[in-house]
């Protein structure tokens, strides 16, 4: 087993990095470390016991799908 969960990791970036309300933000920045690992921790082992799937992100659209309007 990693050191690291990637799917705690992958929590813990989302709750530093997406766009959140400035009183989240003030409660996120007052954690310690080992908190804000807890809490990750935490959300974590809930949705895996609640059955949520991670599933990859999705790949960038290519031109071929999505072919620009020509308005160039």
């Amino acid at each position: 087993m990693p050191d690291v969960d990637p799917f705690v990791f992958d929590i813990r970036y989302a709750l530093k990095h997406q766009p959140v309300s400035a009183s989240t933000k003030k409660f996120i920045r007052s954690l310690t470390a080992t908190e804000l690992d807890y809490l990750c921790g935490a959300i974590a082992a809930h949705l895996l016991r609640c059955r949520w799937a991670q599933h990859p992100p999705e790949p960038m659209a290519t031109t071929e799908q999505y072919p620009r309007s020509g308005t160039e």
